[in-house]
Order: structure tokens, then sequence, then C-alpha cells
């Protein structure tokens, strides 16, 4: 079976290009033949580790991203883009296309001269507040309901937990989690940790972070051998300096940038935090946990309470919910044995969502679309929810 993989570029950081890889060395390790197209990758290597056996392909459309996506410029090169993404495909000839990050293609995919499986990824969540749905444009609801409407001509829509099945109409939906390689991860649990809490991603307004500052700041007198470290970058980072300089913590809390060794500095740390607005399903709450982690999180729409068993192995703090964030928060500091306990229990929760399990959620998804899987790789009793 040849699987194309389908995106923008693998050559930045991020939960999205790091779910990718993974799942593209898994199956080359299963014997598919795998091939990685990109279309804004720019010749660039890919920021993670991608099995040398992947086949790597770029149509390298020249879209001006400074300009709207119907600007004319744009428009000229979105029809290159189906140009040559036409031309790949019929030279290619693969039996699934996996399309995890796409533009205005999107709307074309379908009706290309391919007899290729057509799978759609969704790995944003699709939630909105009821004030964020008032502020909806006219033009973002028309938008909204062409996407809804092309999706249906796509064979599978993926989405990465239960509810997000709500936000969508199609009626082939399925639920496969993103995975997490447990392989890379030595014994943890008995490493000296270092009084540091640690969060990671993008420097956005949806992760919040300016909401974990002040949370430590307000701890922060009473524990004064404690760290803040935030690993990431975006177009929030003079904010947060800012704030964190206004609160004279610049030798406490730290914005060290993005890292393409993130393990190493969970397996350093003592407590992941993460505040964000909305989390599809989030990578880095799976990677602190396998790492030793235990985790406190607000309970945002939709990933974290998919992952964390509240007061098992973190805690699920309502959305902002600031105060209880806070008590939660002082009491892991102030408890290493829960610490260690939330440890342990959450190494072990996330097994479920270890590489080789995923992947046999996929096998099925290929048998239920009448792909070929070898027969070794047959799975007898997964399961996957499909509407």
């Amino acid at each position: 079976m040849k699987i194309i993989y389908y995106t923008n570029q693998i050559s930045r950081p991020g939960g999205l290009e790091r779910v990718l890889v993974e799942k593209v060395n898994a199956w080359i390790g299963k014997g598919y033949e795998v091939e990685v197209l990109t279309f804004s990758q720019r010749e660039k290597e890919s920021y993670y580790d991608l099995d040398d056996r992947a086949i790597r392909s770029g149509l390298e459309i020249p879209y001006n991203s400074k300009k709207s996506s119907y600007s004319l410029t744009n428009l000229f090169f979105l029809l290159l883009h189906l140009y040559r993404l036409t031309l790949h495909l019929i030279k290619s000839k693969p039996d699934v296309i996996l399309i995890a990050n796409c533009g205005l293609e999107f709307y074309f995919f379908p009706f290309l001269p391919t007899k290729a499986k057509i799978v759609k990824e969704e790995h944003l969540s699709f939630y909105l507040s009821e004030e964020q749905a008032k502020k909806h444009s006219i033009g973002k609801k028309l938008n909204n309901f062409f996407y809804q409407k092309f999706l249906s001509y796509y064979d599978r829509l993926i989405v990465l937990t239960k509810e997000e099945m709500k936000y969508f109409s199609s009626k082939r939906i399925v639920v496969i989690p993103n995975p997490i390689n447990v392989k890379k991860v030595e014994s943890v649990l008995k490493k000296e940790r270092e009084k540091v809490i640690i969060s990671a991603g993008r420097l956005s307004s949806v992760k919040q972070f300016e909401k974990l500052i002040e949370i430590f700041n307000e701890i922060s007198a009473d524990h004064p051998d404690w760290k803040l470290k935030i690993f990431g970058d975006g177009s929030q980072r003079k904010k947060l300096e800012d704030k964190i300089s206004s609160y004279h913590l610049q030798h406490r809390v730290f914005l060290p940038g993005n890292t393409n060794n993130i393990y190493n500095e969970m397996q350093k740390a003592s407590i992941f935090a993460l505040t964000s607005k909305t989390e599809g399903f989030s990578m880095v709450l799976l990677e602190a946990m396998i790492n030793g982690l235990p985790v406190i999180s607000y309970d945002s729409p939709n990933g974290p309470r998919n992952i964390i068993k509240n007061k098992s192995d973190g805690f699920l703090v309502p959305l902002n919910d600031k105060l209880q964030f806070k008590k939660r928060l002082r009491h892991l500091i102030e408890n290493r044995d829960l610490r260690r306990k939330m440890s342990e229990r959450g190494r072990e929760n996330v097994l479920r969502f270890k590489v080789s399990e995923v992947m046999k959620i996929w096998d099925r998804l290929f048998i239920d679309l009448g792909l070929e899987v070898k027969e070794d790789e047959r799975m007898t009793n997964g399961n996957f929810s499909k509407n």
C-alpha cells in the first residue's frame, strides 16, 4: 500500500509536525511505502527525525503569506498548485492520501484525477464559545457552510476526540487520537527533579501563557526557589516579556524559545502546566506525562479531559478559574509525594496512546476503506468511533 501524507511543511516545530513524522515512521516500519508531499517546505529539512526511507516531494508553491488567500496573486498560485498537484498524483498513484494541512485546494482535492481514498484530518478544536460565535461574520459563516459541504466528498474525516464529532455534519467521521512515542523515553522516574514548572506551545493568545505567568507571580513569593519555563515562540513573545518584567521575575520566569529536545527539558522539571483557551489533543500533555511529570491544565475544549484523569495523574481545572488553578498548582509544589504518585500514574495512563496502539486503529480504518493491509497487521479487537 502506498500512502501520501500531504501538508504545507514539516520544517518547523509543532504538534502536527511531530505527529505526522511519528506516523510516517511507524507506517514505514510496518512495510508501507510512504511519501510526504509538501507545498511550502522551501526545500528545508524536516524539523523532526523523519525516516530516511520516506519519500520526500515538494510542490513548492510561492504563496504570498502577507496577502489574502483570495488575492489575485494567490489565486494565480492556487491554479499553479492544482496543476502541479494533479500531475504529481497521476504520476505517484497512491492508494490513500492523508491531508494534514491545506489551503483552498481543500475544495478541489476530492475531484482530482486519482483513484486514491482521500482522508482529511482535523488537528485543531472547532469549539467556539458563545461570545466567539456571536462575533463570527457572515463571511466566516458562509466559509464554514461550504467547508462542511465539501467535507462530505471526502472518504473519511479524522477528528481527535469524540467531542469534536458534534461540530461536523459529515457522516464519515472517525476518532483517532494522536500517538506518543514511548520508546524515546528512558527510565525517568528515579531522576532527581529541579524545582521547575514547565509549559510549551506557540506563544499565541489561545495558549494564554500570560495567565500562567500571573498565577506564578501570585505564588512565587511563598516559593522563592521555584522557576517557570515556557518553551516555544510566536507573536506574543514581547507581550509576555513585558509582563515578566512588570512582575520583576526576569530571573525566575524564562522564555527559552523552541527546542528540538523537549523530552530532555521535561525530564529535568517537576510540574507541567497548561492554560490554553482551547486544545485539540495536546501532544505536550502526552509528552509531559510519558516523561514523568504530573500535569495541571484548564479543562479547555476539547483535548485535556481526554488525556488527564482528574486527581489521579493530574488536575483538570474549570476553564479560566484562576483561583482553582493557583490552589492546585500550590498543592503540587508543596507535596512532593503527590507529584511522584501522579507521575507514576500518568506514565501508565498514556500508554493507551503509544504509537503501536494508535496505528492499529489506523489499520482498521484502512481495512474499512477497502485497502489492503498485511495479514499479520490486521487488528481484531481495536475500537474506533464512526458516525
